[in-house]
């Protein structure tokens, strides 16, 4: 099967096809204000994340992050990961097919209660943790001849995919009397959500023959990885200058093909196409002008930083005011420079006082531009 040819599929597994499309684009994903007319089907809304994630791998992931992630996953070449990574991240939201968030448009949950969906009274479930679990279940029982996931690896992607908005699931927020039939749906919830299961497999060309199996070791890093991959696929798919409403899309081919140009193009406007670092490297006095002396733990961090010619883990402990935030993006300059990477990672700092996360003031640096030249 390859990526983007849409087919039907045969009867059989736990749920055949079943529903006509005219019901399966009645879901919607996102509505306008006031405009009842128009919505976002949720079905192309998951083409258009999956189709920004499979933009996100091939041109803006770096080539480390890739190896890494088809080793992690088990996966015998980038192709397949490339596959699994933009099918999981497309079915992020599975769990929009649910009665609690279909019931927040009074006027989209009329049209479905029309077409044979019911709305048990009390469903109040969030959609991250209906994701969680079903995605779990149909990778463990998918619905057609894809490969099943072993147990513990179904349940890590599920629960990344599933908390992409920055919160994880746990397993108590999965426990059945949590989300029991009321907050899943009686049929046509599952059938629909399997459908689209169907369909994003087909639309990213997942091999039918292979499989994740993520080691223990290795489930946590992989779980962050898929998290943040996913939140910003999204993020950018859910963007509708680049991704417009589309409530009278009935041609799944055409509109995957569409939303593959719209996440190129929107990349494309973020300058996030294909950029490899090209400037030498920067001193910390080029990358913060306006510090005329680095402090002893910024001039640590300098010296360090010619050992590291590997991707690693660098903490640094120091009192507030020492300037960990330029060491921490000078690390970042000199890794992207090294290893060819293409992104950096930052952090937040904690309060003393035991709160819960406190944003940092940051002045924004001045800081290399994609050509290697500075910016703002």
């Amino acid at each position: 099967m390859s990526a983007g040819d849409f087919r039907e599929f045969p009867s059989g597994g736990p749920c055949a096809p079943c529903e006509p499309m005219e019901a399966m684009f009645a879901l919607w994903a996102k509505t306008q204000q006031g405009e009842t007319t128009q919505y976002h089907p949720l079905l192309c809304h998951l083409l258009d994340v999956a189709a920004v994630a499979e933009a996100l791998w091939s041109q803006s992931l770096p080539a480390g992050t890739r190896r890494f992630l088809c080793e992690a996953l088990g996966l015998t070449s980038q192709d397949a990961a490339r596959a699994w990574v933009t099918f999981l991240a497309g079915l992020h939201d599975l769990g929009k097919a649910s009665p609690a968030f279909q019931a927040k448009s009074a006027e989209r949950k009329a049209v479905l209660e029309a077409q044979g969906f019911a709305f048990p009274l009390g469903a109040k479930a969030y959609h991250g943790l209906v994701s969680a679990k079903v995605i779990r279940d149909l990778l463990m029982s998918p619905p057609f001849s894809l490969s099943p996931i072993a147990r513990t690896t179904a349940k890590g992607l599920g629960i990344a995919i599933g908390g992409h908005h920055g919160i994880l699931p746990t397993d108590s927020d999965l426990r059945p009397d949590r989300l029991d039939m009321r907050e899943l749906g009686e049929e046509p919830w599952p059938c629909a959500r399997a459908e689209f299961f169907r369909h994003l497999a087909d639309f990213t060309g997942v091999p039918d023959d292979e499989s994740p199996c993520v080691s223990k070791e290795q489930m946590t890093t992989v779980m962050l990885l898929l998290a943040g991959i996913t939140s910003v696929a999204d993020w950018i798919g859910s963007d509708d200058e680049h991704f417009p409403y589309a409530p009278a899309c009935h041609d799944l081919l055409q509109y995957g093909e569409l939303a593959r140009q719209r996440a190129r193009e929107a990349l494309r406007q973020l300058g996030w196409l294909d950029w490899q670092p090209t400037g030498g490297e920067a001193p910390f006095s080029v990358l913060f002008p306006d510090i005329e002396q680095p402090r002893p733990m910024q001039d640590a961090v300098v010296q360090l930083a010619d050992e590291l010619q590997v991707s690693g883990f660098v903490l640094i402990e120091a009192p507030t005011g020492e300037g960990k935030t330029e060491a921490a993006f000078y690390l970042a300059d000199h890794w992207n420079r090294a290893l060819g990477q293409s992104s950096q990672t930052t952090g937040t700092a904690h309060s003393g006082k035991g709160d819960a996360t406190w944003p940092c003031p940051l002045r924004l640096r001045p800081m290399r531009c994609w050509d290697g030249s500075r910016s703002t």
